[in-house]
């Protein structure tokens, strides 16, 4: 297998007048090094979101062009998968008001802390963490935790926090709440619609 696609995001505060400059040297860069990489970078004021799908050597060109290009950005985990030919049509780099849109604005930091999945049974075992899955409705009915609580009828992710109020009540303050989606970009914008005195976690992966 030779190319990889690899995916990654990170929520960090990006000046907004610098997001245009940023678009255009990743593009410069492309064009000069990377051409036959395939991928799709959405550029916000919240942070950035990375799909990539190339050779080897090409992806972590642009990983490293990416570190480059933005000021101050500091490190976060791509997810790597191994694959026979790159799996996106072409290369996107797009300026967007929020990376997911949500009515709720980020906290100051982060309110979930990361729970890697190694550590999940035993968080459930030994302290009756209860399962948050802030997926929306046709992706819980292909399958989801045992037990986990779900948001009924939820169709698109932005009306998740006008729907946590009606889960509130299973959400106990004395025990640990885990939130998990598909890839975890949601669960870190779900945490600031959640209540306050939540011992909260995030699924990572």
């Amino acid at each position: 297998l030779s190319y990889v696609d690899a995916s990654g995001y990170i929520f960090h505060r990006l000046s907004p007048s610098s997001l245009a400059a940023y678009r255009i040297s990743i593009l410069q860069k492309h064009t000069e090094l990377f051409s036959t990489l395939k991928g799709t970078i959405l550029l916000a004021p919240e942070g950035l979101n990375v799909r990539l799908s190339g050779s080897d050597a090409d992806v972590a060109g642009m990983k490293q062009c990416i570190a480059d290009v933005i000021d101050g950005l500091p490190s976060f985990v791509y997810k790597d998968t191994r694959t026979s030919q790159a799996n996106l049509p072409r290369f996107l780099v797009k300026v967007k008001k929020h990376l997911i849109a949500f009515p709720v604005p980020m906290g100051k930091g982060p309110v979930a802390k990361s729970l890697k999945a190694s550590e999940l049974k035993r968080l459930v075992e030994e302290e009756g963490a209860v399962l948050l899955d802030t997926r929306n409705d046709y992706e819980v009915k292909l399958g989801k935790f045992r037990n986990a609580i779900t948001f009924s009828g939820l169709s698109k992710f932005q009306d998740l926090s006008s729907q946590v109020r009606e889960v509130s009540d299973q959400l106990p303050a004395n025990k640990p709440v885990v939130m998990y989606c598909t890839g975890g970009i949601r669960c870190e914008k779900a945490q600031y619609a959640m209540p306050s005195g939540l011992d909260l976690y995030q699924l990572e992966g």
